[in-house]
């Protein structure tokens, strides 16, 4: 849980009410014909994506936020890392350990 990511330059991101929706820009047209729509527990992941905290700074500040246990906020963050990952919409920074 030491790694680091930061949001891809590329993804647009909009609220829409009370829904944060994720638009990625680049890419074959197939890609900028998806959009990702967050829930408050991705849209708060999400917004902590910056490229200067890790995950285990992200799981403190979600087991804060939302009042959950830490293994839980672990398992939804790497869950989610792994989502964002796999469609392009995040980037590691940094690996400082395993």
């Amino acid at each position: 849980m030491k790694r680091v990511f930061k949001r891809d330059g590329s993804v647009s991101t909009r609220m829409i009410g009370d829904e944060v929706i994720l638009v990625p820009v680049k890419g074959q047209l197939a890609q900028l014909q998806q959009v990702f729509v967050l829930n408050p527990v991705g849209a708060f992941i999400w917004d902590h994506l910056d490229g200067t905290e890790d995950l285990n700074a992200l799981k403190t500040a979600l087991t804060a936020a939302f009042d959950v246990e830490p293994e839980e906020a672990e398992n939804d963050i790497r869950g989610y890392i792994d989502d964002l990952t796999a469609h392009g919409l995040v980037v590691e920074v940094e690996s400082s350990g395993p």
